[in-house]
């Protein structure tokens, strides 16, 4: 059964979610997994990159995210959702800065060249993030940062994130910046950074279907259309390309 809207729902793809079960901050149970999966799809994502935390906090093995992965694949399959779920991680700033190739390949966006960076929690600019995605770009990798808008760092100065784009980095969104689930200030930074055309995707950053739902179909009534369906060009590993108004 689809259980998509389709006067409602567009096709997008995903690129930031956290599904797997029992990984990370994410859903505990395959149950809540599989209604997560749901409410994907009913905002017309057809493929999920599944991205764990691979943190100190949270060190997320390949075997033990495979492991995840498959499991909510067959679940998936049984409930005959028409959702793909892809590999990925949401990437600590120094894994992705001494990584080995072959570390960082395992935990690319669907097995391409696109590595999903979360942008540090400090107040602080991470002064290592421009040099480490310019250093990504070179070993023929695309960073994508993850929600900056969401830092206290870019709040205060979102003309900083020049310095990632010039480095060819992908700066993505969180669909709940863009609906206030985060709070006035992460919204109008995300505004921000949108009017000002810094930003180049959005994704969910999705938990579960209740708390940290999707919040792909609400957000549409607050940025371009285009910012939602750039997964596709990210995943071919190229930099979506940000139109003039």
């Amino acid at each position: 059964m689809d259980h998509r809207d389709p006067e409602t729902a567009a096709t997008v793809i995903d690129l930031h979610s956290h599904v797997l079960v029992g990984i990370d901050d994410g859903p505990t149970e395959v149950a809540a997994a599989l209604a997560l999966l749901r409410a994907l799809v009913d905002d017309g994502v057809e493929r999920v990159c599944a991205t764990p935390h691979v943190t100190p906090e949270y060190p997320t093995s390949v075997d033990r995210r495979d492991q995840a992965l498959e499991a909510l694949r067959e679940a998936a399959r049984s409930e005959v959702l028409p959702i793909t779920v892809e590999q990925g991680g949401e990437l600590d700033l120094a894994y992705a800065a001494s990584w080995s190739d072959e570390e960082l390949d395992a935990f690319t966006l669907a097995g391409g060249r696109a590595l999903l960076i979360e942008f540090p929690w400090g107040g602080a600019w991470p002064l290592a993030l421009a040099p480490t995605c310019r250093a990504l770009r070179l070993r023929g990798y695309l960073p994508i940062v993850a929600h900056p808008e969401r830092s206290r760092a870019v709040q205060a100065a979102p003309e900083r994130i020049d310095e990632l784009v010039v480095c060819g980095a992908v700066i993505q969104l969180t669909a709940g910046s863009l609906t206030g689930r985060f709070g006035s200030s992460a919204r109008s930074s995300a505004e921000t950074l949108i009017r000002t055309r810094r930003a180049h995707v959005v994704a969910s950053d999705a938990h579960d279907a209740v708390s940290r739902p999707p919040d792909l179909t609400a957000a549409r009534g607050h940025a371009p259309g285009w910012l939602f369906e750039a997964g596709a060009d990210v995943l071919a590993g190229v930099a979506p390309r940000i139109p003039r108004w």
